[in-house]
């Protein structure tokens, strides 16, 4: 009887055989690390998560998990209505841009977030009133220049 992985189980050999000329060569470790995990594997293993329907649950733990480690910015992020415990998140009911943010693009985004642009509009608005409402980042920035 011969006993085979979850990810053969998961993912037939038919399959395997026309997805694995798909993937990319594997790169030398040249200073060593890690060993790769086998493709074969990896893909059953998304197969599970997606299958088993514990993608939800999943996601939103890595997500609050990188949140909380500080390596997702949440200003840009757009996630579901799942609502998070604690305060609730501050949104700005307009932001002031200077005319390198003048794009179509940038005024659809904030108003998509239902944000006011306040964005100085390129070869019409005089470029000595951008300072007044310059982010603190922005100005210190601009004296450090």
């Amino acid at each position: 009887m011969t006993t085979s992985t979850m990810a053969e189980q998961l993912v037939p050999d038919e399959v395997w055989a026309a997805i694995q000329p798909l993937l990319p060569a594997k790169r030398p470790h040249p200073k060593g690390g890690r060993p790769w995990i086998e493709d074969h594997a990896v893909l059953g293993g998304i197969i599970y998560v997606l299958r088993a329907g514990v993608w939800e649950q999943l996601h939103h733990r890595l997500l609050d998990w990188l949140g909380d480690d500080g390596q997702v910015d949440w200003s840009r992020a757009v996630i579901g209505t799942r609502g998070r415990p604690g305060r609730p998140r501050w949104r700005p009911a307009k932001l002031h841009a200077d005319k390198g943010d003048d794009f179509p693009s940038c005024r659809q985004a904030l108003r998509r977030r239902k944000i006011s642009p306040r964005i100085a509009r390129r070869g019409v608005e005089s470029s000595q009133r951008l300072g007044r409402h310059r982010w603190k980042v922005e100005r210190s920035l601009g004296w450090l220049s």
